[in-house]
């Protein structure tokens, strides 16, 4: 099992650091943990957030984590008060079999997180289109 714990993440500009405070662990199968930005805001509703969780797939002899992320914008109203106008959602999925060994799973897990954060993939969320 993983402990969950505060991250610490860089800002676009590559320099700045952000802290994801860990505000709830998971309480087993299918409950997330969740981690905010909690330095965004002072009000849960306008924090950058991210939920992972885990549970058994289909006849059990797999498991599926989850992971979803959102990132509002706000925006001050006419009437002086503070909403959400926007949010980015992002969702992540697997299915892991349980028969397989170890070193497979790290590598396949390893090598497709590699790949998410290389530039290309990272620059085509950004540009919000696929590579051409």
């Amino acid at each position: 099992m993983v402990t969950q714990v505060a991250m610490t993440v860089k800002k676009n500009d590559g320099v700045t650091d952000v802290i994801y405070t860990n505000t709830q662990a998971s309480g087993g199968d299918s409950a997330p943990a969740i981690w905010q930005l909690t330095a965004a805001s002072g009000y849960m509703a306008f924090r950058p957030e991210l939920r992972m969780k885990a549970s058994a797939a289909g006849d059990g002899l797999k498991r599926r984590p989850e992971a979803s992320y959102t990132y509002p914008v706000t925006a001050v109203g006419s009437d002086g008060k503070t909403y959400v106008a926007n949010r980015a959602n992002f969702t992540l999925s697997g299915s892991i079999p349980n028969d397989m060994s170890d070193a497979d799973v790290n590598e396949a897990v390893a090598q497709f997180f590699n790949c998410l954060v290389h530039a290309n993939v990272k620059q085509s969320f950004q540009s919000r289109f696929a590579p051409t």
